[in-house]
């Protein structure tokens, strides 16, 4: 056989195994490259929410510690900050501590009526219908902004968190009064979802507000505005094991201060 025909030959073979690996391609039936996939080293958790998707986790958790609970309330500031607000009323519901039920609020103008303190509540132009029960005070605490806890003392200026406000109904005009509490939303996102992670890690919570949701026309004949939520969970320890790698200070040895002893 000539060079000519040789080479001639080994073209049209060389096409015909071109056309035979574009034919497997097509058929999905090439080879193909088997790997076990390595986990991806992620610093960061996110995930989307609205913010009435948040509400009922919380109305889920406070529903399962307090009787004469009522709901819960996001609200968007014009700055864009976000503003939790646990809503308490009273509805008649016993405490059941036994299993883990307590008293939410006391109606402070029934208790006591003959005590100078009650006296002082009806005459005041700031007199109140409820305040948290002690065994409310005790739980709330670990949602309570820091900004109005004293940890030295123990003390916690709930005056500060806790307002009366009152709600008519558009349908029977009755006047309802609730007790309305200021909460720090991560904090409750750490209860619901977990402070620590497996590794002895602090799980750290950001939340982000991304937009509106078109507002509706609730039953009650008031304008509800729903907003979507980016919340993201990081692991203290992972971060640090990064920044170790990687050179940096974080956590807390800032300064990279040598602490270990020979």
């Amino acid at each position: 056989m000539s060079t000519f025909q040789n080479q001639n030959q080994e073209q049209v073979t060389k096409q015909q195994r071109e056309k035979e690996i574009a034919e497997k391609i097509k058929n999905g039936t090439r080879k193909q490259i088997a790997v076990t996939p390595t986990p991806f080293p992620a610093l960061v958790e996110m995930t989307c929410l609205t913010s009435t998707d948040i509400c009922r986790m919380i109305n889920s958790l406070m529903n399962s510690l307090f009787v004469n609970y009522q709901g819960s309330d996001i609200t968007i500031t014009p700055t864009r900050q976000i503003v939790t607000s646990l809503f308490f009323m009273d509805k008649g519901q016993k405490a059941e501590p036994s299993v883990g039920k307590y008293d939410s609020i006391i109606n402070v103008t029934q208790n006591n009526k003959d005590s100078i303190a009650a006296i002082n509540n009806l005459i005041s132009s700031n007199r109140k219908t409820y305040e948290l029960s002690d065994e409310a005070k005790e739980l709330l605490v670990d949602v309570i902004p820091n900004s109005f806890i004293n940890y030295n003392n123990g003390k916690v200026k709930w005056e500060g968190v806790t307002k009366e406000t009152t709600a008519r109904n558009n349908f029977t005009a009755q006047q309802t009064v609730y007790l309305q509490v200021m909460v720090d939303l991560n904090k409750v996102l750490k209860l619901v979802y977990g402070s620590t992670s497996s590794n002895g890690g602090n799980c750290v919570y950001n939340i982000q507000v991304l937009k509106p949701i078109n507002p509706v026309l609730s039953p009650n004949g008031t304008i509800e505005s729903k907003w979507i939520l980016s919340l993201q969970r990081a692991n203290t320890k992972d971060i640090e094991n990064v920044a170790s790698d990687m050179g940096i200070s974080f956590g807390a040895n800032p300064l990279g201060i040598v602490t270990d002893v020979m």
